[in-house]
């Protein structure tokens, strides 16, 4: 293994941890550019607000998981579809 190699790997494995460790949040810090921080989750939330893990049926519109709400997706009888 080249020291580049191994010195990535250890990183991942440190992150790693941290992940673990820190229930899905971690702070990554660089040195090299001016001591800077950052704050890193596996968590979808944002703003107090948590979402649902994505899943394929999010992203199909036939699905009622990935649906728009306001037209339910192919549903003729919404009111935001209009009859010309």
């Amino acid at each position: 293994m080249r020291t580049g190699d191994e010195f990535s790997q250890r990183l991942a494995d440190s992150v790693d941890t941290a992940f673990y460790e820190g229930q899905g949040c971690c702070c990554i810090g660089s040195l090299q550019m001016a001591a800077s921080y950052r704050d890193i989750s596996d968590r979808f939330e944002l703003d107090g607000m948590a979402f649902e893990w994505p899943s394929p049926d999010f992203f199909s519109f036939n699905s009622p998981q990935g649906a728009c709400p306001m037209s339910k997706a192919l549903d003729m009888s919404s009111a935001s579809v209009r009859t010309w």
